[in-house]
């Protein structure tokens, strides 16, 4: 296969390219605490190659589904890239993928094959389909429709059917089916994204003319689920330009991202959250001549990156503005970027490098993505000097949007990638709306999905006329073409009195507060907002005088005056005099006696299943809510 891979028509054409980086590392997994095992770009692509020959050898067939029920790393990369050498369609989720969502899945797409991860998940999968072959990654086979992976990557590979494999390759189009990704059911039933090779390639053509340039020197810390589209559009990509990935998991991401040293990496906004809360309380513990050093360079950043901004015109606007204007505001703050410009510069050397240091000093950019970046945590890593850039897209159109790299306009998701267009209309009515007004975003290009998989009903009210796509997502469009998330037209909380209240920027509000590890505010058909609190147990504990040890969510729940602190830290948050209406105010705080957990209340990538939520605290919610 000639070419690069950035420059191939398919998916499988690209992984048969990756070849061509040789003895190139692509991937790392760790083997303990310190030691991690490489694995070099030719000996993947020739284990996928062996794979993918014993697959064709036992009789799968082009064009055919096959599960990946497994979580990421080297064993899912070199299965992913059989399953598309073998010009086949794989289906994705982890492996603590749910009884519900398992036999939903297996029966829509009546697989014949699939990957599991363990013998219990392939128990699980038998059952749903039980003409199902197995290749188990770990374990020994406890039934004759299982095959050990092992053997498979064993068996030597006949020049037939290798000539096989570049034939079906060769037949693959950019229309053909690439991928069928369930979503991760924010509102009930999953449904299959169903992703061609050509919009697969699109997309990471788009990154690379972001630019987000990477290399054979650079690396990619993954650890978000593989199979999700965010991540998985971030490690073709890495592949595709040669950078190796790193699989890490969010139990060891602070050790890791400073041990790695990445120069890349697809994150998620609850683990910069983390990153902060565990920053901000190292912090607190030390000598406090270095919580003033720590302060003070923070707050001289912060003025000099916003002059800065300002300056080069950064600033987030809506409407269009003159040059007369842009002068004006560049001109006021040109002694402000002056006065910060020293101290900034000695303190951004001296103490804010150190922490630089300890969470990755390499990095070039790590894209947030899957959920709103609070606006507390994005300051906090821009005062930093850490580029964190927020992105937007969703399993139906990965990634739509981003910051670009040293031109963020905080507040925003950035432009549209190169070959996106974005429009806003009428959530209501679907009429386009002129530049300016706030609507539900709706995009087109090559990257779209190309429908639900056996879903025409979906895929008709997803899929407009003309190629639009329908987010169901709220944003602006400002003058300076930078798109910024509202909320969700689903999301949308309707009080009794008919007022519509979004209740995103109410959470990154009262996300603010230090004492706050959760929150969900709610309020459907209700008189008033309430709000779901789980507490951050070790700094509640410190605010109250309390100690931390026994401490914890259910005990600060029962806690008279924890609950009378959460509520006026709440009222503090989200009042009048912080900018929000009369009826954004929160009346009702309930503290809820567990968090938030995932798979139930919340999904893969940490996203509040709202309906979930409604059903699990009903009583609370009625209770601070004033329900009837």
């Amino acid at each position: 296969m000639s070419g690069l891979p950035l420059e191939q028509p398919t998916v499988s054409a690209m992984w048969a390219a990756v070849a061509s980086h040789g003895e190139h590392l692509l991937c790392c997994s760790r083997i303990d605490r310190e030691g991690w095992r490489g694995l070099r770009a030719d000996t993947l692509v020739a284990r996928a190659q062996r794979l993918a020959a014993a697959l064709l050898r036992r009789g799968l067939l082009p064009a055919a589904p096959v599960g990946l029920f497994a979580d990421h790393g080297e064993q899912w990369l070199i299965a992913h890239a059989a399953i598309q050498l073998a010009a086949a369609v794989d289906v994705p989720r982890g492996s603590d993928v749910s009884n519900r969502e398992l036999t939903h899945i297996c029966g829509v797409t009546a697989m014949g094959w699939a990957f599991a991860a363990s013998p219990d998940l392939a128990a699980r999968v038998r059952e749903r389909s039980p003409g199902c072959r197995i290749i188990l990654l770990n374990g020994e086979p406890s039934h004759e429709a299982e095959l050990p992976w092992h053997q498979l990557l064993e068996e030597a590979e006949s020049a037939e059917e290798l000539s096989e494999l570049c034939r079906r390759q060769g037949t693959v189009e950019e229309s053909d089916l690439h991928s069928i990704i369930f979503t991760s059911a924010t509102t009930g039933k999953p449904k299959g994204v169903m992703l061609s090779h050509g919009a697969m390639m699109a997309q990471l053509r788009a990154i690379a003319a972001v630019p987000i340039p990477l290399g054979f020197n650079d690396r990619l810390l993954s650890l978000l689920p593989v199979w999700h589209i965010f991540e998985r559009t971030a490690s073709l990509y890495a592949v595709a330009c040669g950078a190796s990935l790193w699989f890490t998991s969010p139990r060891r991401f602070a050790d890791d991202l400073a041990q790695v040293q990445p120069s890349f990496m697809a994150s998620a906004p609850r683990l910069w959250e983390a990153l902060d809360a565990r920053i901000a309380a190292a912090v607190r513990k030390s000598h406090p001549v270095r919580r003033a050093l720590v302060a003070a360079g923070r707050f001289c950043s912060r003025h000099f990156r916003a002059a800065s901004r300002a300056i080069d015109g950064r600033r987030p606007h809506l409407r269009p503005q003159s040059l007369a204007l842009r002068w004006a505001i560049a001109a006021l703050n040109v002694p402000r970027w002056l006065l910060f410009l020293a101290p900034h510069g000695l303190l951004n050397t001296a103490v804010l490098e150190r922490i630089r240091q300890s969470t990755g000093a390499c990095l070039k950019a790590t894209v947030s993505g899957g959920g709103a970046l609070p606006p507390a945590v994005d300051e906090f890593f821009t005062d930093l000097g850490l580029p964190v850039l927020e992105g937007y897209g969703m399993t139906e159109f990965p990634v739509i949007s981003v910051r670009v790299p040293g031109r963020a306009v905080p507040g925003t998701v950035g432009p549209p990638l190169p070959g996106v267009e974005l429009r806003l209309a009428d959530p209501e009515s679907g009429a386009a709306l002129p530049p300016g007004q706030r609507g539900e975003i709706q995009a087109r290009g090559a990257m779209a999905m190309s429908g639900y998989w056996q879903d025409e009903q979906a895929s008709a009210a997803t899929l407009l006329a003309g190629g639009w796509l329908r987010t169901g997502d709220l944003g602006e469009i400002g003058a300076d073409g930078c798109l910024r998330i509202v909320g969700r037209c689903k999301d949308t909380i309707v009080l009794r009195s008919g007022e519509n209240v979004e209740p995103g920027p109410i959470e990154d509000a009262i996300r603010r507060s230090p004492l706050v590890e959760q929150v969900v505010v709610v309020g459907q058909d209700a008189k008033h907002l309430g709000a779901l609190v789980v507490p951050d147990c070790a700094a509640l504990a410190h605010a109250l005088g309390l100690a931390e040890e026994g401490f914890d969510v259910a005990a600060a729940a029962a806690h008279p005056q924890a609950s009378a602190l959460l509520r006026h830290e709440v009222h503090r948050l989200v009042s009048r005099e912080q900018g929000f209406r009369p009826y954004e105010l929160v009346q009702g705080v309930a503290l809820l006696p567990r968090p938030l957990e995932l798979g139930e209340e919340l999904t893969k990538l940490l996203k509040v299943r709202r309906h979930i939520v409604h059903e699990r605290w009903a009583a609370e919610i009625r209770r601070i809510c004033g329900g009837d």
